[in-house]
């Protein structure tokens, strides 16, 4: 565990974020979850690396790009592999879930019809392609709970924020039962979700907003 200061800025949507921070939770690192509006936006992307985010603080420093925060949040909290076959194996599948949740934001702002037009192709071509692909990858990675090896790591949290975007009903035109037939990633994200450090990080997410 480390003893810098850590803080994670980000939407309150899970998205690009939520998988660092559950990292974080299960790992019992401290860190400030610092989270806003969309509103806010404008504000802060001037002060942001490269105009987005997750940006993630260390002792003051400002690191972004999701997947570079998330190995590390992985390696502190004790969910990155050491060998490098499996860590080969989760950033294959962290990327995949960054290309999807990518994809899913084509079309935003740029009108009804067109957004229509781009989720309809989103579900019909490319949530088969990559979330297919997924599927097709964790069966052939093994048959147990976790994505890559018997115990959890960032990969299977990566895959568990990508699907609660798509079947949380955030997105317009994407139905909820959006992923039901993939099994197995399907298996993982609820070994996710009921992991007890993930059940006490939104319970306590939860009450903070009541």
């Amino acid at each position: 565990m480390p003893s810098s200061e850590l803080k994670l800025s980000y939407f309150g949507v899970s998205g690009r974020g939520e998988a660092a921070r559950l990292a974080l939770a299960i790992g019992d690192v401290e860190f400030e979850n610092d989270t806003f509006g969309f509103g806010e936006w404008a504000a802060r992307k001037p002060n942001t690396p490269y105009g987005s985010v997750p940006v993630f603080y260390v002792d003051g420093m400002v690191h972004a790009q999701s997947n570079a925060i998330l190995r590390y949040c992985g390696r502190v909290a004790g969910l990155y592999p050491g060998c490098v076959k499996h860590a080969l194996k989760v950033d294959e599948l962290m990327d995949t879930t960054s290309d999807v949740i990518t994809i899913s934001g084509r079309g935003s702002g740029e009108g009804e019809e067109k957004l229509r037009a781009e989720r309809k192709k989103f579900v019909d071509v490319e949530i088969p392609r990559y979330c297919g692909g997924i599927e097709k990858r964790l069966e052939q990675f093994g048959d147990g709970p976790y994505a890559v090896t018997e115990n959890l790591t960032v990969a299977d949290l990566a895959i568990y924020a990508m699907y609660l975007m798509l079947t949380s009903g955030y997105l317009d035109h994407v139905p909820k039962d959006v992923l039901d037939k993939y099994t197995r990633l399907t298996k993982v994200c609820n070994t996710v979700k009921e992991h007890p450090k993930v059940v006490e990080w939104y319970k306590k997410q939860a009450e903070a907003q009541n």
